[in-house]
């Protein structure tokens, strides 16, 4: 199927849609997604999903299922999260009818996935809202603007890395640890830390210089 038909098959099911009376209220899975969680509290998946649930309940969704992914979007793929494929399944087998998320970027920042979305919500007609503005994948001005938004996401993304190169660099000038978080047995100065981990890291360390 092409996409220019996928597009006419989206607005007729939109009509429909229209002329056809309401019986249930829109079912709803949330995805969200960090990159990382520091605390391994999940204060920030937290946040999101409360962010979420407010745009659904203002909305008049119902709230099927939450979904989580905790991992990077710039390493990894949208489709080798194992988060997202079960928002896909759910999708594909009719268990909800549009995915609520706190921002485009905490589904991707990258266009190539950004269009397999696109796809998705042209073959299953189903909305992407957010709590930051909604965003209809079915129609051409949808898909603009989440492209744009897409771009400009991938664009900070690469204004970041450019940004801790830098500073790795000028670590490294300076003769200090590059590492951003602390390494088992020592400080983030690099000095060896005080306490139970101290004899186990000289253990280690003693081991390692005898095998040369």
């Amino acid at each position: 199927m092409t996409t220019s038909l996928r597009i006419v098959s989206a607005a007729r099911r939109r009509a429909m849609k229209i002329s056809a009376p309401t019986r249930t209220a829109p079912r709803a899975v949330l995805y969200l997604r960090m990159s990382m969680d520091r605390t391994g509290e999940g204060a920030g998946l937290k946040r999101q999903e409360q962010a979420c649930r407010a745009l659904a309940l203002a909305r008049g969704w119902v709230v099927v299922d939450v979904v989580d992914d905790t991992i990077s979007a710039t390493t990894s793929r949208l489709a080798d999260r194992p988060g997202w494929k079960r928002v896909v399944q759910m999708i594909e087998t009719g268990r909800a009818d549009l995915i609520v998320a706190w921002h485009l970027d905490r589904v991707t920042r990258s266009m190539k996935d950004l269009e397999l979305l696109i796809d998705l919500a042209l073959e299953r007609d189903i909305g992407l809202a957010t709590a930051t503005g909604d965003i209809d994948l079915t129609t051409d001005a949808g898909r603009m603007v989440a492209r744009i938004l897409a771009a400009v996401s991938w664009g900070e993304t690469e204004r970041k890395s450019e940004r801790q190169v830098l500073a790795n660099d000028v670590r490294l000038a300076a003769g200090k640890p590059q590492w951003i978080r602390r390494p088992f047995g020592y400080e983030m100065d690099g000095t060896l830390r005080e306490g139970k981990q101290r004899p186990f890291s000289r253990h280690i360390t003693t081991c390692l210089r005898a095998r040369r």
